[in-house]
């Protein structure tokens, strides 16, 4: 484990800071995972971090590609990893979340991998984030679970909470989420499984909004596709957020005219639960 921690240690501090782009291979376990960073150009060190999930069958750089966070993160001054999963028994990427025995802990990688990168970049231990799709969003609210003292907040986007981690997650779990989801999504139901005990995306930002705090929930139609309904604790400060949206599947919201474009409303969740200072320009 000793020489698995040193080759961790030596991957990540081959990155040049202030570079605009980075992948590089990360060592746990004695399992090789890859990876891409997105550095703004004024530079990381105290930089918030968004850490990006792709969903299953998918790649890291594939789905950097189409959530387009690296321009929003340079003009807000983060930095966005883009962790890429193992492939399983098919040959397709996806992200552990159910571990049995035997399994690589991609949880553990991934925190492994945060905590590394927040210390090589200086960046900010308040404002780390997670984004998630599909997959990626399951992966993300179980790294949520885990450990919800290192996050700031969640945003996920056609995926669900597992099982498991709806029966053991608890109030001292509760980090503010942002939920978007197509109705017509029949691959990953908005509604859950409840037979499976998969619980539906209302029912996940509803609880963690309570966890925060929540004592007023407002809904409204602010987009020709969507109904938001949001969560506010008694300061007035938003501490949840669920998005359902018409005419979309198993889909990145990509929005044009009036209708709803997640990339950019996520920035806008981040910002206004866990704020930070923008870089002079």
């Amino acid at each position: 484990m000793t020489r698995t921690l040193a080759a961790m240690f030596i991957l990540l501090c081959t990155v040049q800071i202030g570079s605009a782009d980075v992948s590089g291979r990360y060592v746990f376990e004695d399992v090789k995972y890859r990876y891409f960073v997105n550095v703004p150009p004024q530079g990381a060190s105290g930089a918030p971090l968004i850490v990006a999930l792709h969903g299953h069958g998918d790649t890291a750089m594939l789905f950097r590609e189409t959530v387009q966070l690296d321009a929003g993160a340079d003009l807000r001054g983060a930095v966005v990893l883009y962790p890429q999963a193992l492939q399983d028994a098919v040959g397709q990427r996806s992200w552990n979340v159910e571990e049995g025995a035997g399994a690589t802990s991609d949880l553990g990688f991934l925190l492994a991998a945060i905590h590394k990168l927040q210390r090589t970049y200086d960046l900010d231990s308040a404002r780390i984030f997670l984004v998630g799709f599909s997959n990626g969003g399951s992966m993300a609210y179980r790294l949520a679970c885990a450990e919800p003292e290192r996050f700031a907040a969640i945003a996920v986007v056609a995926g669900a909470m597992t099982a498991s981690d709806w029966l053991t997650c608890s109030a001292q779990n509760g980090v503010p989420a942002l939920h978007i989801h197509g109705r017509d999504d029949d691959v990953v139901l908005l509604k859950g499984v409840p037979l499976e005990k998969v619980p539906g995306a209302f029912e996940v930002v509803a609880r963690a909004a309570s966890w925060n705090g929540a004592v007023r929930r407002e809904a409204s139609r602010s987009y020709s596709n969507g109904h938001v309904t949001r969560y506010f604790d008694e300061d007035d400060s938003l501490v949840g957020e669920l998005v359902e949206l018409s005419e979309l599947g198993h889909d990145w919201p990509i929005g044009f005219g009036d209708r709803y474009y997640a990339s950019d409303e996520i920035w806008t969740f981040f910002e206004r639960v866990a704020p930070w200072r923008k870089p002079e320009r």
